[in-house]
């Protein structure tokens, strides 16, 4: 080959991502990251109930959320032990990607910050379709439906696949 490329003849390359990608809770699956956002709408989906009945304070409920954020922030910059990283794309990748993909987000925070922000839209996004729920022809099948879409928007946006319009 011309341009001085050589394959690696021993195939260690495709050994070692296929042992990265075999690692705990996969940070690049499609299907953990979705199942990792289903479980915190469910989460929210709590808290907005438990406000709603009385047993939770508000200000509890965004206190829990803020966590949440931080911690999932955290966790796709690779500091959390238990979570394999997509070497490249989680952390510095992976924020200049939301900084490009959601301009809103801040511009001058840290890659931790700016991946924490983007998982508070994604919680604000819940609480916009919890707000819509019982409207005219929003019930219960319309909340699945548009809570299952925000999670896997957003379960793609974490791992820098495009939705095809």
């Amino acid at each position: 080959m011309s341009d001085g490329w050589k394959p690696n003849e021993d195939a260690s390359d495709l050994v070692a991502s296929a042992q990265h990608a075999a690692g705990p809770n996969y940070l690049g699956s499609l299907d953990g990251v979705n199942k990792m956002m289903r479980e915190w709408a469910s989460e929210t989906l709590t808290r907005f109930d438990a406000v709603g009945t009385g047993t939770l304070d508000r200000a509890e409920a965004a206190a829990a959320d803020k966590a949440k954020c931080h911690e999932m922030g955290a966790i796709f910059v690779g500091r959390v032990e238990g979570y394999t990283t997509v070497e490249g794309w989680n952390g510095e990748g992976l924020a200049n990607y939301l900084r490009w993909r959601m301009g809103s987000l801040i511009q001058d925070g840290t890659d931790e910050e700016v991946i924490a922000q983007a998982f508070a839209m994604f919680v604000h996004s819940i609480y916009d379709i919890l707000r819509q729920w019982g409207q005219p022809g929003r019930g219960r099948e319309w909340l699945a439906n548009e809570i299952t879409e925000a999670c896997r928007s957003f379960t793609w946006l974490l791992v820098g696949m495009e939705k095809a319009e």
